[in-house]
């Protein structure tokens, strides 16, 4: 169950027209359009923004995570930009 502010959060974010995530199954997140408010049984939650950031990839495959491009570009190799999808 959501403590009141979780619950007042999530349905800011929905009223300003943001996805929103249901835990139907512990640990199992799923986006739902148009949920159904029952924060007695359901958990909700924003939808947690993608993961982006910029990688330097070298020749022996030594990856740095960097903080932007500029960073990225300090490393003798190839900047990369990466960002999580949905699957």
């Amino acid at each position: 169950m959501n403590t009141i502010d979780e619950m007042i959060e999530v349905l800011q974010h929905k009223k300003n027209g943001c996805k929103v995530e249901c835990e139907i199954i512990p640990g199992n997140w799923k986006v739902k359009l148009h949920p159904v408010w029952n924060f007695r049984d359901y958990k909700y939650r924003p939808k947690p923004e993608p993961i982006e950031c910029w990688i330097n990839v070298s020749i022996h495959n030594i990856k740095t995570l960097c903080e932007d491009e500029e960073e990225a570009d300090n490393y003798n190799g190839r900047t990369v930009f990466m960002r999580e999808v949905e699957k």
